[in-house]
């Protein structure tokens, strides 16, 4: 998954965030990101995963 700016998880670091490599815009909500949270309990419900 990435963000609405193409960056990974492994881009949000705190080194990257004080040399403002990582920004406000960077923390956006994709509506891949909405989406995948809707399928999220229903993942769980599935495999009774908690």
């Amino acid at each position: 998954m990435k963000t609405a700016t193409n960056k990974t998880l492994d881009d949000f670091t705190l080194e990257n965030v004080l040399s403002n490599k990582v920004t406000a815009q960077d923390m956006r909500i994709t509506p891949e990101t909405c989406a995948y949270r809707l399928l999220l309990p229903k993942t769980r419900a599935a495999t009774g995963w908690r």
